[in-house]
């Protein structure tokens, strides 16, 4: 494995565009998540009112 100190330029950026996509899959992943989890407090919110 190479250290950083020996990686290319254009390794170390595919590097990064790689982990700048994952990171904004992730965010849309929590955004779904927050959704949901909304949803299902609200729900519940008027399944306890009943």
């Amino acid at each position: 494995m190479e250290t950083i100190d020996q990686m290319s330029k254009d390794t170390l950026l595919k590097i990064l565009k790689f982990r700048e996509d994952r990171i904004k899959e992730l965010e849309k992943e929590i955004l779904l998540y927050q959704k949901i989890i909304k949803e299902l407090l609200e729900k519940a919110g008027t399944n306890a009112k009943k």
